[in-house]
């Protein structure tokens, strides 16, 4: 099936974790949750019982409390899933320019609010280097 590439399943890659290393009371699971190549140091770490507070940008994807969110950028746009909600804004023309269906203005708004705050965050980073 061919998708959009601002649509988030164009983004959708299984993670495989397999071996000693992790946890039996994890082994044979399914986790559904979003997250990105970043949060990959901090679950492996914890499963480790390693410290992985040098990762900020990173969550454990394998605790049930870590919150089900990621964020991704494509050229002039970026997009930010939270659960099976999603939006894609796009910079040049400051709108949405693809969302998940239904999708409430309240909604809308606070993942746009979430994405935008990510990026601000990220940027800020960037610019102490």
């Amino acid at each position: 099936m061919q998708r959009l590439i601002l649509d988030p399943e164009s983004r959708r890659i299984p993670l495989l974790f397999f071996g000693e290393v992790i946890k039996p009371e994890y082994r044979g699971m399914k986790i559904h949750k979003a997250g990105g190549h970043h949060d990959i140091p901090s679950t492996i770490l914890y499963q480790m019982a390693l410290n992985a507070s040098a990762y900020q940008w990173s969550k454990n994807l394998l605790n049930p409390l870590t919150p089900s969110y990621a964020f991704y950028q494509f050229e002039e746009t970026f997009g930010y899933i939270e659960d099976t909600k999603w939006a894609v804004y796009s910079y040049n023309t400051e709108t949405v320019i693809n969302h998940s269906h239904p999708l409430t203005t309240p909604e809308m708004d606070s993942l746009l609010i979430k994405g935008q705050s990510f990026m601000q965050r990220l940027y800020a980073q960037y610019q102490k280097y």
